[in-house]
């Protein structure tokens, strides 16, 4: 069977998509992601239009709230109205069979129900919180632990906005330890970590392998994304 994969041309959804196409390709299906101008080395064809929503990164990390969300929607309505235009002419140039459909990507299982396609949605990038977390982790530990110039750079790289890595330094240091979860944990370390350099102190204090101790350090701070813990510690 010939699979088509559509997602947005972005790391946390091309990476987990790409690897997904490659375990079905080992079991002897042709896969070719629609819409994309690379997917790790996998077969691919382009669209006709521009991608908007790497296009327009910049522009979104500087917005915030409503403003970042409608602005999202607005890219992303164009993106799926160009998918509708585009996919039986796709379809019949490329021979898919089936599709697998990242549900970020509006309401493109409707073109698929149309067209009387076999699909299926994978929601494959992390969650928000999920992802959230490892980025507020990395960048400010980074910030203690690198060079400015590093620093500037990892940041233009995720596309984080300096006000935005600001207001994480500023929770780190005044909302988080002011906490009642932070309060309470940091009993479980001896000694407790220095809470002026956190959260590079929490990522010192857990002497593991590099990759184990981030998971170490996302399922230290878990209970704190619950939607009441939240509340407390809200930006």
């Amino acid at each position: 069977m010939k699979i088509g994969f559509i997602c947005p041309n972005l790391p946390g959804h091309i990476n987990p998509m790409s690897a997904l196409a490659r375990h079905l390709q080992a079991r002897g299906h042709d896969v070719v992601f629609l819409y994309s101008s690379s997917a790790n080395g996998l077969p691919c064809i382009p669209g006709d239009k521009r991608d908007d929503l790497n296009a327009n990164r910049p522009e979104m990390s500087k917005l915030e709230g409503n403003e970042a969300l409608a602005f999202y929607c607005g890219v992303a309505a164009k993106e799926t109205e160009a998918i509708f235009k585009s996919l039986p002419r796709m379809l019949e140039k490329t021979g898919v069979e089936a599709l697998v459909l990242d549900p970020i990507q509006f309401f493109v299982e409707l073109a698929a129900l149309k067209l009387r396609i076999p699909y299926v949605t994978v929601a494959n990038a992390l969650g928000r919180r999920v992802y959230a977390g490892l980025v507020v982790v990395l960048v400010t530990v980074m910030i203690h632990g690198l060079k400015p110039g590093r620093v500037r750079r990892i940041r233009e790289a995720l596309q984080i906005d300096s006000r935005t890595v600001k207001r994480w330094r500023q929770w780190w240091l005044e909302s988080f330890v002011r906490s009642s979860f932070w309060k309470a944990a940091r009993a479980r370390f001896m000694p407790p970590p220095c809470e002026r350099t956190l959260p590079l102190s929490l990522w010192l204090s857990i002497e593991l392998e590099e990759r184990q101790r981030l998971l170490a350090v996302l399922q230290f701070l878990k209970p704190i994304t619950t939607p009441t813990a939240w509340k407390e510690l809200a930006m």
